[in-house]
């Protein structure tokens, strides 16, 4: 097979492109959720918020949890779908996942028009291991990555035709990212003050207006629900606003620490030498960034995008609605960074998915490179076997097992009084077990589960091998006794003690 055979394998019509790249997207989704049957940890405060509202009322869920847009997703839907609220959830991350799915498709295709770039850019985001990986996750991030891609799709359309609707319907999609997530709030402000700047004031007015408009209506709809959201947001930020505040003399007192700890007082640049210790600190912040988001990407795109950039063929990253954005992600991840001092690898999520948009546009280009390749006649079988690995990685879980952890909560659910009182510093446990109201508020720290548990308790406690210090603090209790123990090949455990 030529390469102008393996090209028109990827053309398809737009509507096809987008329609079968919903389908899977969906299938993805259900097989990752069929194989993943224990939540992640956040998992649990949403659920819980859902039951709160449908109990006592959406105020309940809301002092439960300040930044509800998630929950009230799957509270509506939990309304109309038969099933409990974690199929709501699991039914709503896969629409989110779709919205993402296809604006991401349209927002490459803006970047860099052609015949070829939509199916690329569906194999780009369907095959990510990253997002297949966390498909199972209940978490806030799937509406905040779908309608920014979302307002992303609209700039760009703006972009080139600078049309009222256009610049609506991107400060909609973003207000609406910010509902799920505050970070929303720096690309709102930041996008359209770049492209005023750099486009001039007759570009960025109506965005800037748009801005204004959607504000307004914002404050209206709260009024008439009675939701304050100016409050609401201000709860949501209680956690980070005093730290932000004194972030400035936060940073010198870092970087002091960061003298201290390498320099000498008498040496240069001394240890007293905030400007230096400055720059150091934030060496490490940006390493770190950039750091998780090479291992967020995998060697492999990640290899292949500083091939593309050292041969010039990311030219969608010079587009200015891309850099807004890029730029805007990059700041809010490195100001939170230096507040909560950790970053993983989901946070840095949406600006792996902004570079991700430039690798259509790459893969073209290297195809038209590889037509004077003399083993050009095996590309297809390179490809086909590339989309296979991918799928692979990301579709099928080679990890330990964690059946152990199903198995102790049926034997929880089948072996306890229906008057014991149960102690666990695992989320699926308390949830599951159906004896915890507040499961979502249990402390993981093994001391303080066992701290409140008093006699006659059930404590079961979720164990690591690793975690040697765990196992010297049980081993010097005297009132713990052992009662069913469930592990798996690796050593994980769940050991269930009876407080005597």
């Amino acid at each position: 097979m030529n390469f102008a055979a393996l090209t028109s394998l990827l053309t398809a019509p737009a509507n096809h492109t987008r329609w079968l790249a919903l389908l899977i997207s969906a299938l993805w989704s259900l097989l990752v959720i069929s194989q993943q049957t224990i939540l992640n940890d956040d998992a649990y405060i949403y659920l819980r918020s859902v039951s709160l509202w449908h109990s006592e009322g959406l105020r309940a869920a809301m002092a439960h949890y300040s930044w509800p847009a998630y929950t009230v997703l799957i509270g509506a839907l939990d309304v109309v779908l038969p099933g409990d609220a974690l199929l709501s959830a699991q039914v709503t991350n896969t629409l989110l996942l779709g919205l993402l799915v296809l604006a991401f498709i349209e927002c490459s295709y803006c970047l860099y028009p052609s015949a070829h770039t939509r199916t690329l850019a569906a194999l780009t985001i369907l095959l990510f291991p990253l997002l297949n990986e966390m498909r199972y996750f209940l978490i806030r991030d799937f509406g905040y990555w779908a309608f920014s891609m979302s307002s992303l799709w609209c700039l760009l359309k703006y972009q080139q035709q600078s049309l009222w609707r256009y610049a609506l319907a991107w400060g909609v999609c973003l207000a609406v990212a910010t509902l799920f997530r505050l970070e929303g709030v720096v690309l709102l402000l930041l996008a359209p003050l770049l492209l005023t700047i750099t486009r001039g004031f007759g570009f960025g007015s109506k965005l800037l207006a748009a801005l204004a408009l959607i504000a307004i209506g914002a404050q209206l709809v709260g009024t008439v629900l009675g939701v304050n959201l100016l409050n609401q947001g201000q709860t949501a930020y209680q956690y980070y606003l005093p730290t932000l505040l004194d972030l400035p003399h936060a940073l010198s007192h870092q970087a002091l620490q960061l003298n201290h700890s390498i320099f000498a007082p008498t040496n240069f640049p001394g240890a007293d030498n905030v400007a230096h210790g400055m720059v150091l600190l934030l060496d490490a912040y940006l390493y770190t960034l950039l750091a998780t988001a090479v291992t967020a990407l995998g060697g492999p795109l990640t290899l292949l995008l500083v091939i593309a950039l050292w041969r010039g063929w990311l030219r969608p990253l010079c587009n200015r609605c891309w850099q807004g954005y890029a730029l805007g992600s990059a700041l809010s991840l490195l100001v939170f960074l230096s507040v909560m001092h950790f970053l993983t690898q989901r946070y840095v999520a949406l600006l792996v998915l902004l570079l991700l948009l430039a690798l259509p546009a790459a893969l073209l280009q290297l195809f038209q490179h590889l037509q004077t390749w003399r083993h050009a006649a095996r590309l297809p079988a390179l490809i086909t076997a590339t989309i296979v690995i991918f799928a692979l990685d990301s579709l099928v879980s080679f990890g330990h097992s964690r059946s152990y952890l199903e198995a102790s909560a049926h034997w929880l659910q089948q072996n306890l009084a229906t008057t014991t009182v149960l102690r666990t510093n695992s989320f699926y446990l308390a949830y599951e077990s159906g004896r915890i109201t507040d499961y979502d508020k249990i402390s993981i720290d093994l001391a303080t589960t066992l701290a409140s548990a008093t006699a006659g308790d059930t404590v079961a406690l979720v164990l690591k091998p690793s975690n040697k210090q765990a196992q010297q603090l049980l081993q010097a209790r005297t009132d713990l006794q052992l009662v069913q123990e469930f592990s798996n090949g690796r050593g994980d455990a769940v050991q269930i003690y009876q407080m005597r």
